[in-house]
C-alpha cells in the first residue's frame, strides 16, 4: 500500500523532472502554431476576396469603405502578427524563469 507522503514525492519528483514544464511548453507551442495557421488561412482567403473584380474595381458609394479595408487590414494583420510573437516570446521566456507581463 503506497503512503500519502510517497505519492507527492513522487508527483514532486515528476515535476521537478520537467514532465509538467515540457508539457506547458507543447500546449505553448500548439497555441502560437494554431494562430498562425489561422492568420494564414485569414490572409489567403482576403487576398482571394479583394481579387475580385467587383470589389477591385468598385466606384460605388462604398469604394472608400474597401479601400479603407484593404490599407487599414492590412496594417491590422502586421500588428496582430507582431504582437503573436510578442506574446509567444513572453510565454517561452517564463520557461526560462522570466517573461515580462
Amino acid at each position: 500500500m503506497q503512503k500519502l507522503s510517497d505519492h507527492h514525492v513522487s508527483n514532486k519528483f515528476e515535476e521537478q523532472s520537467g514532465y509538467d514544464a515540457e508539457m506547458a511548453m507543447m500546449k505553448t507551442v500548439r497555441i502560437i502554431g494554431s494562430s498562425m495557421i489561422g492568420i494564414a488561412v485569414l490572409v489567403v482567403v482576403l487576398n482571394e476576396v479583394f481579387a475580385l473584380d467587383t470589389i477591385a474595381n468598385s466606384s460605388g458609394a462604398f469604394s472608400g469603405v474597401i479601400d479603407s479595408l484593404k490599407t487599414t487590414g492590412g496594417a491590422a494583420l502586421g500588428l496582430l502578427v507582431i504582437g503573436l510573437l510578442v506574446l509567444g516570446a513572453n510565454r517561452i521566456m517564463s520557461f526560462f524563469g522570466g517573461g515580462g507581463f
